[in-house]
């Protein structure tokens, strides 16, 4: 989904999200796989040049996965089936600098970057409800850290440039 800016807000608030539904037809001898709908809500805000905070909730019902951990959402499970049910999947807050930034709070972080799986990014959890279709990225569990990231200089000389070193602190 797109992000619509917040009429008023002079661009500094700004909401957007999606809804994804998926329903598979029982072949044969197939298991039984229910419907299943996820709701997507973000909420962006930027108060000020140097500061920014991002909300996400994201609801969910029905889907394939049954069993699992019964309760409540919890952080050391990899299988659980909670539906309906709603996740606050990202609620952090980012200082910016020209030099530094600092992010704290729920997040997913981004750790590597490749055209297929980055065998470096294996700092979130990853939600198994549905690993065949959910897309990989989606499918990173928010988790509470706090996040520096420091921007070194240019080394025109060697053609190096947009470098930076990045600490990630999870409780």
């Amino acid at each position: 989904g797109a992000a619509m800016e917040v009429p008023g807000s002079g661009g500094r608030l700004s909401v957007g999200g999606y809804l994804d539904s998926l329903a598979v037809v029982r072949a044969e001898a197939s298991r039984r796989q229910r419907p299943g709908a996820l709701l997507a809500l973000g909420l962006d805000a930027r108060p000020a040049r140097w500061l920014r905070g991002r909300l996400e909730i994201r609801g969910r019902a029905g889907g394939p996965f049954e069993g699992g951990h019964p309760g409540e959402y919890s952080l050391v499970h990899t299988f659980q089936n909670h539906t309906p049910s709603v996740e606050l999947s990202e609620a952090y807050v980012d200082v910016l600098s020209s030099r530094a930034d600092l992010r704290v709070g729920i997040q997913k972080v981004p750790w590597g970057k490749l055209d297929g799986t980055p065998p470096t990014d294996v700092v979130n959890p990853r939600d198994f409800h549905d690993p065949l279709v959910e897309d990989f990225e989606e499918r990173k569990i928010g988790i509470p850290a706090v996040l520096g990231t420091y921007y070194l200089p240019d080394v025109p000389r060697l053609a190096l440039a947009g470098l930076r070193v990045s600490l990630a602190y999870l409780p």
